[in-house]
């Protein structure tokens, strides 16, 4: 895997062995920057299950102030250290080793917002079910915007399993759904939080 652009643009990153992390395909990364191409330039970033760190390095390469990294994995946390390291960006980094939603809540106390989220949960904890959103990703939009963590003007993307039925998300007070893509078998739902 390799940072597609940017200061570090084809710097390739460090990735567990086996199937415990699956990052995120080149294509979508590359169109989900290429959706907040003109946002990204001084944002504050949180990258959720945030493996390898692909998303949120992606960004700090592309011009973002800060990444905020959750990561539940102790081995994986390890990786992601060696990967900001690689880069030399441990000043503009934090990385919290904790469950997703506990993370949520704890920047919530800390009142951060942030200008762009994004989340790639492992696929099982999202699959739709009859065509409804799983539990796992209502509890996560939910979590997100009661914390107000998402910066007015700011952007929300979840990578999600494409589904034969593909709901459409509602809408979550602040957070408004846009439009989901499909990029073979991902879907990137994409919300706002409108200025």
């Amino acid at each position: 895997m390799r940072i597609v652009a940017g200061k570090h643009r084809g710097r390739r990153l460090l990735s567990p062995s086996g199937d415990s992390v699956r990052p995120s395909a080149e294509r979508l990364r590359e169109a989900l920057f290429n959706i907040v191409a003109g946002h990204i330039e001084g944002a504050r970033v949180l990258d959720l299950f945030a493996g390898t760190g692909a998303l949120g390095l992606e960004a700090l390469s592309r011009g973002a102030l800060k990444a905020t990294f959750v990561e539940k994995d102790p081995r994986t946390c390890r990786i992601l250290q060696d990967n900001i390291a690689a880069l030399h960006e441990e000043g503009q980094t934090r990385l919290l080793g904790a469950d997703a939603i506990k993370a949520l809540s704890l920047l919530q106390g800390e009142r951060a917002q942030f200008d762009l989220i994004v989340a790639d949960p492992p696929y099982h904890l999202l699959a739709p079910h009859q065509g409804q959103l799983s539990c796992e990703l209502i509890l996560l939009l939910t979590r997100i915007e009661e914390g107000e963590l998402l910066a007015a003007g700011g952007e929300l993307f979840i990578e999600a399993p494409a589904a034969k039925e593909e709901p459409e998300p509602p809408s979550f007070g602040r957070l408004k759904w846009v439009r989901t893509r499909r990029y073979g078998g991902s879907l990137l739902l994409h919300f706002i939080c409108p200025a």
